[in-house]
């Protein structure tokens, strides 16, 4: 079971109400959640079956349901199987597939949804030259990958240089993080995978990064710890 509690004016409680909740209240219609994720003002979860259903604020289309009307309880996101992972922006959210792609939906006003357009979208699409994904992570108007191979890829509002890439010029479609003289960790496994580059990638929407916690306009690495030379 999910329960949630707090602000209500969009629904993001899942409760079927529009009242802000002082205590935990189970989410409507929701059953084998395997993963759950909380954006600005909509709430996600992933089944265990790899559907995605969401509920809450709607206004750029952040539920998937090719609407944007705003739902008090669990709705399924349209054409989306096989999921993974999820993750929520502030207006915007990804899920990574079994096979390795992206597909993300809702506001892409800086081309947060690596399309490489800027129109939003109100039901999932794929993000553009993006395979053999591992982990995504989404800031409040960015988005970010690590690949198999070790690689960050992130795109969408680079206002504050979140993307990593040397610019502060917003991306429509993945770029490369430039770690420069920054020294790499040494191979490393992790979930399955023989990790050459980044262990693990967040983005501080939701958490607090190394800075700006207010704007919450950063990224940050955390790298494994290195293996002894013996």
């Amino acid at each position: 079971q999910v329960r949630c509690w707090g602000a209500n004016e969009f629904g993001q409680l899942g409760d079927l109400t529009t009242r802000y909740r002082q205590t935990p209240v189970r989410v409507r219609g929701l059953h084998n959640e395997a993963e759950i994720a909380v954006g600005s003002l909509h709430s996600c979860a992933r089944l265990t079956t790899g559907r995605v259903r969401c509920w809450g604020r709607n206004s750029s289309g952040q539920l998937g349901t090719r609407t944007a009307r705003d739902r008090q309880i669990p709705v399924r996101v349209q054409s989306l199987r096989n999921v993974a992972e999820i993750a929520l922006g502030s207006l915007h959210s990804c899920a990574r597939l079994t096979n390795g792609q992206v597909r993300c939906w809702g506001s892409n006003e800086f081309g947060q949804l690596g399309i490489r357009t800027a129109r939003d979208s109100r039901a999932p699409v794929q993000v553009r030259g993006l395979r053999n994904v591992a982990e995504i992570s989404l800031g409040s108007q960015h988005s970010c990958a690590r690949l198999s191979t070790g690689q960050l890829l992130c795109w969408g509002r680079n206002a504050s240089g979140q993307l990593g890439d040397g610019t502060t010029r917003n991306r429509q479609n993945p770029v490369e993080v430039q770690f420069g003289n920054v020294s790499k960790p040494r191979r490393f496994p992790l979930e399955g995978f023989d990790d050459w580059n980044a262990a693990r990638i967040t983005t501080s929407f939701g958490a607090y990064g190394p800075y700006d916690k207010t704007n919450k306009k950063c990224s940050y690495i955390r790298f494994p710890n290195r293996p002894n030379s013996d």
